[in-house]
């Protein structure tokens, strides 16, 4: 990523999510760090998720300009990504990347570890 050197990561906060059924997390970012990581230590792939949707910052642009030129979307040129976790599962992304969770649908909790951090 080519970070300075001589900085050091610090985590600001973490905390720990348990979504039942029915829990959302609406589009949002994390102010004041520059990376967060989840960690998914309960999840069951049966019925709907609530899966990780990762929004792109130019998704406006994308659906407006190119839905009609593209076959396929990749992780490339997708506007949104869906990510279905599964137990041990680590993603990192830019603090300042927008994402959700979509509604969970099982009756089986999801529990996962949030961690944001930055450099100092």
């Amino acid at each position: 990523l080519n970070i300075r050197k001589g900085l050091n990561p610090i985590i600001v906060s973490t905390w720990i999510n348990i979504n039942r059924k029915g829990n959302i997390n609406r589009n949002h970012v994390h102010p004041d760090s520059h990376f967060s990581a989840t960690f998914y230590v309960k999840t069951k792939s049966i019925g709907e998720l609530g899966c990780l949707e990762v929004l792109h910052p130019a998704r406006n642009v994308i659906d407006f300009c190119w839905a009609d030129i593209l076959e396929t979307q990749n992780t490339t040129t997708a506007s949104r990504l869906e990510i279905a976790p599964k137990p041990n599962d680590l993603y990192i992304i830019p603090a300042w990347l927008e994402h959700a969770v979509l509604p969970h649908g099982n009756d089986e909790f999801r529990i996962s570890i949030t961690i944001n951090m930055s450099f100092v």
